[in-house]
């Protein structure tokens, strides 16, 4: 038997993805790093319009979780979609904190059902239903971005805790 010697070579192509093409992949990759949670302006930065949006919502593909915040995946939103959600709908400079930012810092565990968030002092309160809202005059400064996620560091978080802490 004789032996023959392969030269393989990878071919590469060169593929001309559509505009939308590259909206889709974009999109798909802020709903990964996100849970699924995409919001209306992250959407609309990208180019898609708000036609494309509501469709979305009518076919079902799309979920709103909160005004101008949806669940772009199938399914049911899990614990990390929901905290995605409520920083999205509390908008610009939101950070996870107090009992939620302890849990998520291995410290703590919420003491209610509601997602705590904190957000700069100078932005108007905004309502999210689940969700405690609090102004802070020390954002952004005490926050941080920890495996992906705007949260208050440790720090701030425990000081954020003992400031909730009722004496006898």
């Amino acid at each position: 038997m004789s032996s023959r010697s392969h030269h393989c070579e990878s071919a590469r192509m060169h593929v001309n993805l559509t505009h939308g093409a590259h909206q889709h992949l974009r999109l798909r990759d802020i709903a990964i790093a996100q849970y699924g949670v995409v919001s209306h302006a992250q959407v609309e930065a990208l180019g898609i319009t708000r036609g494309a949006i509501r469709s979305q919502v009518a076919a079902g593909r799309w979920t709103v979780l909160s005004p101008g915040v949806y669940l772009a995946i199938n399914g049911r939103p899990g614990k990390g979609s929901q905290l995605w959600a409520a920083l999205l709908a509390s908008g610009d400079g939101a950070v996870l904190s107090h009992w939620t930012a302890a849990e998520m810092h291995g410290f703590g565990r919420p003491r209610s059902g509601l997602i705590e968030v904190s957000i700069p002092a100078e932005r108007q309160e905004v309502s999210v239903p689940g969700v405690r809202v609090r102004r802070s005059r020390l954002l952004p400064a005490k926050g941080m971005i920890c495996d992906d996620w705007p949260i208050t560091t440790p720090a701030d978080t425990v000081l954020d805790l003992v400031g909730e802490v009722k004496s006898p």
